[in-house]
């Protein structure tokens, strides 16, 4: 298990394990370090499929949205909720890292976003 000091990363995404329990994945953006909140994504294998995004959040300003399945963060391939937490776990507030998804019609995308302390309000 990973113990994070200070200040926790946010992307501002919602997903969940592939068992869509409702406990949201943390370490990522905060009670969700990548993710902030509970949500049900389903994992895809080929990335983690978004089930939400926090408005104002710097996922959101990148254009990620419900349905989407990011396949990357970071440099460091994501294939599950926990692949996605153990990389925001590696990451700080400020750190600008590029997110690469797939949309909902197929279209991969990659942006840089800055990620900011979370959790997002």
């Amino acid at each position: 298990r990973t113990v994070h000091s200070g200040k926790t990363a946010v992307l501002g995404v919602e997903v969940s394990t592939s068992q869509r329990s409702a406990a949201p994945v943390t370490g990522f953006v905060t009670a969700t370090r990548f993710v902030t909140g509970t949500g049900f994504g389903a994992q895809t294998g080929s990335g983690v499929t978004v089930a939400g995004v926090v408005s104002g959040s710097p996922a959101a300003s990148t254009g990620l949205g419900a349905g989407d399945v990011i396949t990357s963060v970071a440099g460091h391939t994501v294939s599950s909720a926990t692949d996605l937490t153990a990389v925001m776990d590696q990451l700080h507030p400020g750190d600008t890292v590029k997110v690469t998804w797939t949309t909902a019609t197929g279209q991969s995308v990659s942006a840089s976003v800055q990620l900011v302390s979370g959790p997002v309000a």
